[in-house]
């Protein structure tokens, strides 16, 4: 297999194709300053449901959904977070636990073209997304099996919502309290008419903007319910629950927390998307910072000058970053064929998503912004598009699920079932310091973590989960970290080019240096490595790096990315000349 194919898995050529011509269109052109971005958005995804069929549709095929989000990550940023919300967490949730009911069509025929945008209402002031205390309430009418919607509160007020754009009509999923028969049920979604299709809130709907957030931009809004009457089949249960002939409800999920995860399902398709996403911007990023150093001229000895690329810092900084993240972009196709065939074991397959939703996020972060910094003044204009991928970046790290959260999760969960543990394998110190040394290594790591992290039923209370935060982050951090290098690994195993195999195998050194290199402290104290592997490390990276300079256009190439997509005046082949175009500047050429 080559490169290309590796990072495109099942998906042929011509889906990316169809794709890519898709946010080529006008409405993904960068507009002039000045622009009302968010109508640009949402005009965005009216394009986009009328180019790729029915919202529905598109909803159903996560594997086009995932890749068609991260063209939009290249060309669009900003429309991502929207993109994510209309297609996977409104749409897809109405589908998937709506169980095709008649009553819901109406809604669905408007998220088909987009003439109603999706939204997805959880997070309160108050609360967050705890589902412990979230606070708005949809209590059961029994004369009339209507559900009444209300925020009883100011905590429980709902908070960063997309709905303060005022010329789009909206439809909602809203996670409320189901209270029926004055008993609490726990937190289940509903879904509602937010905005009518003149824009104006609906009755009893207050939706109040927020202050403006770069990070990204969007339209944010504070949303309160007042005693909000909406149909019985607006209760979303996939077939879990509903009330009897007697009016008495029923449920075959009796945890109130398992109803929650049901109710939420739908992140795990959502995390695995921005994850791809957010990957998808660091390869652009990657690709406009790699071809401006290797013509950007600077100093050298003697007066004279080299490419920035020439410098070992500069290679070391880029190619580390390369490693990275070709390695999540390995792991986003992994997550993609996991949501698309679920395997047998659902909670393995979510475990797996925790865990490189954390790690690629702020890996797109960390690159993004060591991009901005090598390209130093140039990577400050919007133009060259690397601060609008870290302006995304930065929003992705806690979209979703806020990493810190699912680390301390995704540990526990590691510790608490022994079929997630790692292999046996153990090396021991002195041996040969590759990519399959450091894959056991971090194994050995994972597992001595597991026996660090307190057991919570030894201590009550508080202190007893807190003493199992740090460690339980530090696993799951582990696990990804392992499974990154051992996708790198496996990746050169199987290509069919020796030199793509030998691309891959240096990404890989690198992706192990790089994780020796910030965690050789604790390795050095647990007596798994040696002062003098800990004192070759960097002298590693540095005869890594020279090799890896030949194969980098290969690697580039294999992100497959069109230099219309790119538009970036400093990956041009002359990025003088191109930035001659965009200034309109006459030539000053002389004899």
């Amino acid at each position: 297999m080559d490169l290309r194919g590796m990072l495109r898995g099942a998906d042929s050529d011509a889906l990316h194709k169809e794709l890519q011509d898709v946010v080529r269109s006008e409405a993904f052109r960068q507009d002039a300053c000045g622009t009302d971005r968010t109508a640009r958005v949402y005009g965005q995804l009216r394009v986009a449901c009328a180019a790729l069929g029915p919202a529905r549709e598109l909803a159903l095929y996560p594997r086009k959904l995932s890749a068609f989000l991260e063209w939009t990550a290249v060309a669009a940023p900003d429309a991502v977070p929207v993109f994510l919300l209309h297609y996977q967490l409104a749409v897809g949730t109405v589908l998937a636990l709506g169980e095709g009911c008649a009553g819901l069509e109406e809604h669905l025929a408007e998220l088909d073209d987009a003439s109603a945008a999706g939204a997805f209402l959880v997070t309160e002031l108050g609360h967050g997304g705890s589902a412990h205390d979230l606070e708005t309430r949809a209590v059961h009418d029994a004369a009339t099996g209507e559900f009444v919607v209300d925020t009883p509160a100011t905590r429980a007020v709902k908070f960063v919502a997309n709905l303060a754009h005022a010329d789009t009509a909206r439809t909602g999923v809203v996670a409320a309290r189901l209270i029926a028969g004055g008993e609490d049920h726990g937190v289940f979604p509903f879904v509602m008419r937010l905005r009518e299709r003149d824009g104006r809130p609906a009755r009893g709907v207050t939706i109040t903007p927020l202050p403006e957030k770069p990070f990204p931009p969007a339209d944010c809004a504070a949303v309160s319910f007042d005693q909000v009457r909406i149909p019985g089949h607006s209760l979303l249960t996939g077939g879990t629950a509903g009330f009897r002939a007697d009016g008495s409800f029923r449920s075959s999920i009796t945890a109130p927390r398992e109803r929650f995860r049901h109710t939420i399902g739908q992140l795990y398709h959502s995390r695995t998307s921005l994850a791809a996403a957010a990957m998808a911007m660091a390869r652009a990023a990657l690709v406009i910072t790699l071809r401006y150093a290797a013509q950007r001229q600077v100093p050298g000895p003697g007066g004279g000058t080299v490419p920035m690329l020439a410098y070992r810092t500069v290679q070391r900084d880029l190619f580390t970053g390369l490693a990275r993240v070709f390695a999540g972009s390995l792991l986003a196709e992994r997550a993609k064929d996991t949501v698309a065939v679920p395997s047998l074991d659902r909670e393995a397959d979510e475990l797996f998503v925790m865990v490189i939703k954390a790690l690629l996020t702020e890996t797109a972060l960390q690159t993004v912004q060591v991009c901005r910094a090598r390209c130093g003044a140039q990577g400050l204009f919007t133009v060259n598009r690397i601060t609008e991928f870290l302006t995304a970046c930065q929003g992705f790290v806690t979209s979703e699920g806020d990493n810190q959260v699912l680390r301390i999760t995704a540990g526990r969960r590691l510790c608490a079932d022994p079929r997630h543990g790692p292999g046996e394998v153990c090396p021991g110190p002195g041996g040969p310091d590759g990519p399959a040394f450091w894959s056991a290594l971090m194994a050995e790591r994972e597992r001595r973590l597991v026996r660090s992290v307190p057991h919570h039923d030894t201590v009550d209370g508080f202190d007893a989960w807190n003493a199992q935060v740090l460690p339980a982050a530090a696993l799951a951090d582990a696990r990804a970290q392992r499974l990154a290098l051992d996708a790198l690994v496996e990746g050169a195993e199987r290509c069919t080019d020796p030199s793509d195999a030998e691309a891959l195998t240096l990404l890989a050194e690198l992706c192990a240096l790089d994780h020796g290199d910030r965690h050789s402290g604790w390795y050095l104290r647990e007596g798994l490595l040696t002062p003098a592997q800990a004192g070759r490390i960097e002298e590693r990276t540095v005869e890594a790096c020279d090799r890896l300079v030949p194969h980098v256009p290969a690697l580039l190439d294999a992100f497959g990315i069109p230099d219309d997509l790119l538009a970036a005046p400093i990956a041009a082949a002359d990025y003088t000349q191109a930035w001659r175009d965009v200034l309109h500047l006459a030539s000053t050429s002389r004899p």
